[in-house]
């Protein structure tokens, strides 16, 4: 029953893409069927479940002072183990706010994929890259902002530096950003294990 649900959940994406069901092989669908399921890049983000104490350091130009705060944020895996789900609360700036990053790995693709909302926005940003098969992980975003009237280019950046220290970071890297001065490292946030 189980494999049979997998199936008709990968069938329906195929389709879309123009691929007729009664022209998949026992092997397409065998593959489609594995790729449903979580494999080693899941467990290496399933390593930062877990409570933690986080320093967030932001910069919002070239020439702004580094302003730091402290929060906490509490991770667990969902959906099965094929995402990580970071829930964070904050003050900054006299303003509550929470926040919540969906971690993930897209076997299809071979990339890591970041999904981020939180209550300072009504919308939601999103990064995809490729495994760097070390410790650092960097995810390419665009986000089209029709208020401001241009697209925002960024990089979330994932270091994991051992089991109870990781690096998130957003780097910019498009010219309203930058300022034309190479990219601009806006938000690093160090999370440390809670004890």
């Amino acid at each position: 029953m189980r494999r049979w649900l997998s199936i008709c959940l990968v069938i329906p994406g195929l389709l879309a893409s123009g691929v007729a069901a009664q022209q998949l092989t026992a092997e397409q669908l065998a593959r489609a069927q594995a790729l449903t399921q979580p494999g080693p890049e899941h467990t290496r983000l399933a390593g930062l479940e877990g409570a933690w104490d986080t320093e967030i350091r932001v910069r919002a130009t070239p020439d702004a002072e580094v302003v730091t705060t402290r929060a906490s944020a509490e991770n667990r895996m969902i959906l099965g183990g094929r995402f990580l789900e970071s829930r964070s609360v904050l003050e900054f700036f006299g303003m509550s706010g929470e926040s919540i990053t969906i971690l993930g790995f897209d076997r299809r693709h071979g990339e890591y994929t970041a999904l981020g909302l939180d209550t300072f926005g009504t919308y939601w940003v999103s990064a995809a890259g490729p495994p760097d098969g070390a410790g650092v992980i960097v995810m390419r975003g665009e986000d089209d902002d029709p208020v401001l009237g241009h697209t925002q280019i960024y990089d979330f950046v994932l270091e994991i530096h051992d089991r109870d220290r990781y690096t998130f970071s957003v780097i910019f890297h498009d010219a309203m950003h930058t300022q034309g001065r190479g990219p601009l490292k806006a938000v690093e946030i160090i999370h440390t294990r809670r004890r």
